[in-house]
């Protein structure tokens, strides 16, 4: 069918910044795609949206978590089993995970403790690698760090307190455990994992636009406006994007991206 209008006016906003850029190279070409093309289909912003977090805006995100943390942690826990917390240290594993190996969510999700073959002794601050089986079962290896490994300990501690774990145990678990349930049913599944990152990256956002609200100069309110609905806008495959880059920018090849990625 038809590309949507969205779809349409990021195809036309990406050809004319490629033309725009060919012009300031001194390439003799005209523009094919003028604004009134764009806007006629109700293009609002001609700017490509990058989908990737930033330094900065993963910074943002992590301290976010750890205030978060710190607030749980002052808290008496009477009334639950569960550990002070523990839904921030599972957000901090999700988030510090996608970003540090461009797993997929689906392959997050499907993901188990047997999946993981620890190395000995560690080689270059890598200590374990975790078999990925990617769409067209292609398999691939992707390294986990000492960092990553206690990220994950973390959380598993806090999901048995609530309730036994399956073995292997899913790498990302519920930190519920209903009466009766089979320690099977611990795995957090895709919609879960997806909702529960959408709402922290909204929720991180609104401080941000309730900020700019009351300030007096446009440009510093369009600036804080603009950073506060990127991150807003935010989902799990921009991780995966956020990855990518960092990949690229650390100097590799795009065949070792493609290898990383899990791409045909």
């Amino acid at each position: 069918g038809q590309l949507k209008p969205a779809s349409q006016r990021h195809a036309l906003a990406v050809v004319q910044a490629l033309f725009k850029h060919l012009q300031g190279a001194g390439e003799s070409t005209n523009q094919p795609v003028s604004r009134g093309t764009v806007a006629a289909i109700g293009a609002t912003d001609l700017t490509p949206v990058l989908r990737v977090l930033s330094d900065g805006d993963r910074a943002l995100l992590l301290a976010h978590i750890d205030r978060a943390e710190r607030t749980a942690l002052g808290r008496q826990q009477t009334t639950t089993a569960l550990p002070a917390g523990a839904a921030q240290r599972r957000l901090r594993l999700v988030l510090s995970l996608l970003c540090a190996t461009g797993l997929r969510l689906s392959e997050l999700v499907n993901a188990s403790t047997s999946d993981i073959v620890h190395t000995t002794p560690p080689k270059s601050g890598r200590v374990a690698w975790l078999t990925v089986v990617g769409p067209g079962q292609r398999v691939r290896q992707v390294p986990l760090t000492p960092a990553l490994l206690e990220l994950m300990a973390a959380h598993h501690a806090d999901a048995a307190s609530v309730g036994a774990l399956p073995c292997p145990a899913p790498i990302v678990c519920t930190l519920r455990a209903t009466s009766g349930s089979e320690p099977s049913q611990r795995r957090l599944g895709a919609n879960g994992l997806y909702r529960l990152l959408k709402r922290f990256f909204l929720q991180v956002s609104a401080p941000a636009q309730a900020a700019a609200a009351p300030m007096q100069k446009r440009t510093v309110v369009a600036n804080v406006d603009r950073h506060a609905a990127h991150l807003g806008a935010a989902s799990t495959h921009w991780l995966r994007h956020t990855f990518g880059q960092q990949v690229l920018a650390a100097g590799q090849s795009l065949p070792v991206l493609q290898q990383a990625l899990g791409h045909s």
